[in-house]
């Protein structure tokens, strides 16, 4: 499916559809571990979004992509990479993007030991949770799990 993603972006003259079509190939390509493809074919849709001053779509690429680079062992590009995808974000309407958003940006927190921002994002995500209705019970398992990870002020490693 992904090749046949990238293929259809490369006969359309849309640029919005080039880079929706090259999002969806690229989260399926880091799906399936190929990780440098994920980065490129995200990265392509970025900027297409960036072209058409599609700031809110770029910015959720770019939350995927941050989940991409953190796999790639990048930390500290993927924290940065969640925190402008937030500023963007963050007063949208609670959807399940926005939520894992959070969620992952507040886990990034925890791992970076900036507790206090954590705690914050993590409780965001309980709101969102809340705000999604079906999908609260997922939500708040991620929260109680990222609190797990934060006891006394010091990281613990997940189990």
């Amino acid at each position: 499916a992904q090749r046949y993603l990238v293929q259809a972006a490369g006969l359309t003259d849309d640029r919005r559809e080039q880079a929706s079509l090259l999002h969806r190939a690229g989260w399926l390509a880091g799906g399936a571990a190929d990780l440098e493809t994920a980065d490129r074919l995200l990265r392509e849709s970025i900027e297409l979004y960036r072209a058409e001053e599609e700031t809110h779509p770029a910015a959720q690429v770019l939350s995927r992509l941050a989940f991409v680079v953190r796999w790639q062992g990048r930390f500290d590009e993927a924290l940065a990479m969640l925190e402008e995808a937030y500023e963007v974000l963050r007063d949208d309407e609670p959807d399940e993007d926005l939520g894992l958003l959070v969620q992952r940006l507040g886990g990034a927190y925890t791992f970076a030991g900036d507790f206090e921002r954590a705690r914050e994002l993590l409780e965001r995500a309980t709101d969102v949770g809340e705000a999604l209705g079906e999908y609260g019970d997922r939500f708040h398992q991620l929260q109680r799990g990222g609190d797990d990870l934060i006891v006394g002020d010091r990281r613990h490693d997940s189990e």
